[in-house]
């Protein structure tokens, strides 16, 4: 698994993935990240920026890219996420709990997915990137990181109103 220059390779049992600049395929005349895995041993692999949160805060920020799947059983997405001075974390999306244009899974032609969040005043550090869980091929391009105004809506992680399942009668 080799990341381009600029980017970090992180996650869980990440020696079970390959990936690297697929040398085949373009989007839109842009190189094409791809991350794949066989195995069906749990974890997941990201390849991230972490960058000084400075000047981004009290800003709006979207980050956004394109994204294609071939047979995936996880998850593949786009994250984003602001952590203190601690290593908290202040703001966090990964489009998990989306209902709409949310993490990719199974197979599925290029799509645009963003996450945009407000970088609050405690924040030192910016990390994102994209991910692969589970088994298949992800393929990533396209990217874009930008300040954005307040009319572009935020990405809300989607709650459930009350808990469910507390007898883990469903399964």
């Amino acid at each position: 698994l080799i990341a381009p220059e600029g980017w970090i390779v992180s996650g869980e049992n990440t020696a079970l993935y390959t990936g690297g600049l697929h040398q085949g395929e373009k989007y839109n005349g842009l190189p094409v990240f791809m991350l794949q895995k066989a195995s069906d041993v749990a974890g997941f692999a990201t390849i991230m920026q972490a960058i000084s949160a400075e000047p981004y805060i009290g800003k709006r920020i979207r980050f956004c890219g394109h994204l294609k799947t071939q047979s995936v059983t996880g998850s593949a997405t786009i994250w984003m996420r602001a952590d203190d001075i601690g290593g908290k974390t202040v703001a966090f999306n990964n489009l998990e709990e989306a209902e709409e244009n949310g993490s990719l899974k199974g197979t599925n032609e290029w799509l645009k997915r963003e996450v945009v969040l407000d970088i609050p005043e405690q924040a030192l550090v910016l990390n994102f990137g994209f991910y692969l869980s589970g088994r298949g091929e992800a393929y990533y391009s396209g990217f874009n990181f930008e300040i954005v105004d307040e009319t572009v809506p935020l990405t809300i992680m989607q709650r459930k109103s009350a808990p469910i399942n507390l007898t883990f009668a469903a399964a």
